[in-house]
């Protein structure tokens, strides 16, 4: 069976090491496990993604531009020339994230070949489900701590999040005796929420719907939503990516966190109108699998692991909502 370890298990002189141990990188675990770590996410598919690998550094200095304006030419005099107003904007490479088992030989040698695939999937579902929770909580725009995945935050984090009914009401946990004022996406609330992008001139292009399940099931239960006039490729409303409101993609995800009120239930749930070019992911190590056996413990160590960073770099596009739970 899988067995637990801590750091005081290893004798120094004995660990194997990243480099000891590179000669048993089996190439075709990494490729297993690349299907199910892809399937599991859905966040990560969404936002700008950077391609760090094989270089040197743990901080990536992006410059944010800003618009300008087009002024008109008067006869004879100078051109107006627009002020800089581009900033940068760092983004720390500091998540290292690995998903390790030890098998001991005895039970590998009796177990069937599937006890393998079962730890590859269960690690890709991790992995994914920690690198699209780390993006998640971008949404908040006070952030109060670094929950676990799945774990609960603060509603006070989601201070300037609206509610999903108008897109216009700002959540407020200690609303209705403490217990917030979360209410479903209507049909209104979701197209003040495409407007407030629209005033802030964000590309229509590239703009998602992030909901968590609860939410599928509210919008299923309004007809015009079923309705093919609705969903832009004239594709039923599904699982998954369920098809487009407004020309805008409507993606479900499990990963949406849950917020607590000011008395500390965790009945409401964080979604997000975005666009691709709020966040960046930067991967400076995709995800690499590593095999070694243990002479120690006689027993086969599994690792998979990878290096990666997340930041909010266009505050204007994104906006959180908040729904019951």
């Amino acid at each position: 069976m899988a067995t637990a370890f801590g750091a005081g298990n290893f004798i120094a002189d004995t660990t194997t090491s990243n480099t000891e141990a590179a000669s048993f990188v089996p190439e075709h675990w990494s490729r297993e496990f690349i299907a199910p770590y892809k399937v599991s996410r859905v966040l990560a598919n969404l936002v700008t993604r950077w391609n760090f690998e094989g270089q040197f550094g743990d901080t990536i200095h992006v410059p944010t531009f800003v618009r300008g304006a087009a002024n008109a030419k008067v006869q004879e005099s100078v051109v107006v020339p627009n002020v800089t107003n581009s900033t940068l904007t760092d983004i720390l490479i500091d998540k290292h994230i690995e998903y390790t088992v030890l098998i001991e030989k005895f039970s590998e040698t009796q177990a069937l070949p599937s006890m393998r695939k079962a730890y590859l999937e269960d690690a890709a579902y991790a992995i994914a489900r920690k690198q699209d929770w780390d993006l998640h909580l971008l949404g908040r725009n006070a952030p109060s701590g670094t929950p676990a995945p799945g774990g609960n935050v603060t509603g006070t984090d989601y201070s300037t999040a609206v509610i999903g009914s108008d897109g216009t009401t700002v959540w407020n946990p200690a609303a209705n005796a403490n217990a917030g004022n979360a209410t479903s996406l209507s049909d209104a609330g979701i197209r003040r929420l495409l407007r407030s992008q629209d005033d802030n001139s964000v590309p229509m292009s590239d703009r998602v719907f992030v909901l968590p399940p609860v939410e599928l099931e509210s919008l299923r239960g309004i007809p015009r939503f079923t309705e093919q006039a609705f969903v832009g490729d004239a594709t039923p409303i599904r699982t998954g990516l369920m098809g487009t409101l407004y020309g805008t993609p409507i993606y479900v995800t499990q990963n949406c966190p849950f917020v607590l009120d000011t008395a500390a239930s965790n009945d409401q749930r964080a979604g997000l109108l975005l666009h691709k070019a709020a966040w960046v992911l930067v991967e400076q190590l995709r995800v690499q699998a590593v095999q070694a056996f243990l002479t120690e413990f006689l027993a086969t160590q599994l690792t998979w692991h990878t290096i990666y960073g997340v930041k909010q770099v266009r505050s204007a596009n994104v906006k959180a909502f908040i729904v019951p739970a």
